[in-house]
């Protein structure tokens, strides 16, 4: 355990071997389209899917994300992101700023 400290500390303390770069770095798409044939998307934060689509006097929309249902409309907040739009054809959701 000793050796293992002694080699992170040289390693935080030497610059020539410390580097400021982000090892992994993650980004989330601006606007995710989802679609009922399109197979689920990984967003890192799980799958998402569009599950169904519910029309009446405005359109709602079924997705999954994570294994998990949710019925959403125009708007709505879901994972950083916001319901832009929903059509027969699909869901539009946009980063939110």
């Amino acid at each position: 355990m000793k050796n293992i400290l002694i080699i992170f500390l040289i390693i935080l303390t030497n610059p020539a071997i410390a580097t400021e770069e982000a090892l992994f770095q993650t980004s989330k798409p601006q606007t995710i389209n989802l679609t009922l044939s399109a197979p689920p998307q990984d967003l890192g934060f799980g799958f998402v899917r569009l599950a169904g689509i519910v029309k009446g006097g405005t359109f709602l929309a079924v997705i999954e994300v994570g294994g998990k249902g949710m019925l959403l409309k125009q708007r709505d907040l879901i994972c950083g992101y916001r319901v832009q739009r929903i059509s027969e054809k699909g869901v539009i959701l946009c980063l939110k700023r």
